[in-house]
């Protein structure tokens, strides 16, 4: 009864406070045509409860005084009770309706459809471009002067860390220092489901979970708290001190770095006209969702700067808005020098069938084109191109990868790693006594692998769960092959282990329609060692009029380093992957297209001739 009192009264707070999820505009100007997306959350309101209104003096006499109820007559008694019944029955179907829109509220970010209507798109640009970067509210949380645990970074590599913390040391004081208004959330929906209509919750907890910074170091049996909008600007390493932006500071026993990356910018942008600067955007928090999920309602034309993966995902996830909401007029482009979509991840072959299955999917893709100047000319951004051409767009966003934020390492005298950038660890993810790093800030050394910086969401999150756990006493090293998933329209793809379209790749594909399988090697691309040197020739013929299942297997020293799975779904498979990964080395030449029945779903195999295959002369001998 506690809890549907809570619910209820819960729900009736928020009704008249009028703080919904995502509240409808009200269209006070005829442009508007959107329902702004209001990212002050109902949850992160302390609860207060509230007395069910059902739950009254006069009716707890009546129910529950036994000497009343014995003075009824017959029929008063069955008048009353079918009166109970009643409200009985008003009051569940209030709490189930309770329930279910508090589980939408409790989702924390819900996007919902907008309108199709075009009215004075110009005015309506213009304050919704204003409601999505409206400033945050001043910080005027207290800082706690000491915690044990202090995690600099809000994102999944801490929230990992603070629940392997929390697992092995269950009264861990645990203080999250990030720089964005909001709790730790998952960043992967931002560009896949989200832009394809579903209601996906991307917060990892609600607001109750967290605690108050102030009260922290007061909590008897531990607690996890989260200071938001502020930075972590220097470590002194020997006293255990972090400052923060502010002025203030933290005495910690033991830290962890996990501050992650900012968006790449071109310097074609970053030197153009501040009318151009306005019109061009950078991709990676909720706030950069918010302001490109308005453009994608008030344009007619966005480019998309990149080929990878996320520049893939955003250009397909607004050409389906654009067609599937009555947006029939937005025009998206793909501008990227490669010859394909992913091209530094998948063979030649596999980029190129990409690239079609994108266009399907509505995208107007430029590829082997470099944008070279940018000008701001009748309310567009002129983009010319390196060929000379020139394409006109409403906006541009950015996406050609992600620089760390390893400014404190540079004032905090840690190694920062020359070559790919990021706080250097060792295999335990420590960067100095007391001192980890994980995420995609971290450059951490793998045994099988060397050294690497990795900037996938799974390796955030395994990176954290071991950085806690190490934290908290353990000495564990880190193993943990990476993984990387992306949905592109309809076709979908996990990569497990080192995966890099200039080595040597060998695929098994089959048609989905009828499960025969066809073999390729990608010596058959003209890549007959990891140089990349020679010519192509004789590609499988891949249709894209036609769906495909397939497993590219990569290999470096005659070993399968990686491995990638197109359209390959189901229970285990990532696991059997990263099997193989463990066991390449007892694998033979001829076991690829054997291993591949483990990964494929159903079929009947008979392994079919292959003509065109061009023997090395290491095969040879």
């Amino acid at each position: 009864m506690y809890r549907r009192n809570l619910l209820f009264s819960t729900l009736f707070k928020t009704n008249l406070n009028g703080k919904l999820t995502a509240k409808l505009s009200k269209r006070s100007d005829p442009g508007r045509s959107l329902r702004c997306l209001n990212l002050k959350l109902i949850s992160q309101q302390r609860h207060q409860h509230i007395r069910c209104l059902c739950n009254t003096e006069s009716h707890r006499k009546t129910l529950h005084s036994g000497h009343d109820r014995q003075q009824h007559d017959y029929r008063s008694f069955s008048k009353s009770s079918w009166m109970m019944v009643a409200g009985a029955g008003l009051f569940s179907y209030s709490v189930w309706k309770a329930r279910h829109q508090l589980q939408d509220l409790r989702n924390q970010f819900t996007v919902y459809a907008l309108d199709d209507e075009k009215d004075d798109k110009d005015s309506s640009t213009d304050k919704t471009e204003t409601k999505a970067q409206e400033p945050t509210t001043p910080n005027d949380q207290v800082i706690p002067s000491y915690v044990p645990y202090l995690l600099i970074g809000a994102g999944t590599a801490s929230h990992s860390a603070m629940r392997a913390i929390r697992l092995r040391d269950h009264k861990a004081q645990v203080l999250i220092v990030g720089d964005e208004d909001n709790n730790p959330y998952s960043r992967p929906p931002l560009s896949k489901e989200l832009w394809y209509g579903e209601q996906t919750g991307i917060f990892y907890d609600p607001k109750d979970f967290y605690g108050i910074p102030e009260d922290l170091p007061s909590t008897k049996y531990g607690g996890v708290a989260v200071l938001q909008n502020r930075k972590v600007i220097k470590l002194n390493t020997e006293d255990r001190i972090a400052f923060l932006d502010n002025g203030s500071e933290i005495k910690y026993d033991k830290c962890l770095i996990a501050t992650g990356g900012r968006p790449k910018n071109l310097p074609v942008f970053e030197n153009a006209s501040k009318a151009v600067q306005s019109r061009v955007h950078l991709f990676r928090n909720i706030n950069d969702f918010v302001r490109l999920h308005t453009i994608a309602h008030t344009r007619k034309s966005i480019a998309i700067i990149g080929g990878g993966f996320l520049g893939s995902e955003l250009a397909c996830g607004l050409a389906h808005k654009g067609h599937n909401r009555g947006l029939t007029n937005l025009k998206v482009y793909q501008i990227f020098p490669e010859k394909g979509v992913m091209s530094q991840v998948l063979p030649d072959y596999l980029s190129k069938y990409t690239t079609e299955k994108i266009k399907e999917e509505g995208v107007d893709v430029v590829s082997e084109k470099s944008v070279k100047e940018a000008k701001y000319k009748d309310k567009q951004v002129v983009l010319t191109l390196s060929d000379g051409s020139q394409i006109k767009v409403d906006d541009v966003v950015v996406t050609v990868g992600l620089q760390p934020n390893d400014d404190i390492a540079k004032t905090s005298e840690l190694d920062i790693d020359p070559m790919r950038g990021g706080v250097m660890a060792n295999a335990e993810l420590e960067a100095k006594p007391n001192i980890w790093a994980a995420g995609d800030v971290a450059s951490f050394y793998d045994y099988k692998y060397g050294r690497c910086r990795v900037e996938h969401h799974n390796t955030a999150d395994s990176m954290g769960k071991l950085a806690g756990q190490n934290m908290a006493g353990a000495r564990k090293l880190y193993e943990h092959k990476p993984y990387f998933w992306s949905d592109l329209g309809a076709e979908s793809y996990q990569a497990i282990g080192e995966v890099a379209s200039s080595l040597e790749t060998f695929s098994i594909f089959t048609p989905l329609k009828d499960k025969t399988l066809k073999e390729h090697s990608s010596q058959q691309d003209g890549i007959k060692n990891s140089n990349n040197s020679s010519q192509t020739a004789n590609p499988p013929a891949l249709k894209s009029t036609e769906d495909y299942q397939g497993v590219v297997f990569y290999y470096k020293d005659k070993q399968i380093v990686g491995i990638v799975l197109w359209n390959v779904f189901g229970r285990g498979k990532v696991s059997t992957c990263r099997q193989i990964l463990e066991k390449s080395k007892e694998i033979r030449s001829e076991d690829p297209y054997e291993l591949s029945k483990l990964l494929f779903r159903s079929y009947k195999p008979s392994k079919p001739k292959i003509d065109n295959k061009q023997e090395t002369s290491e095969e040879k001998s």
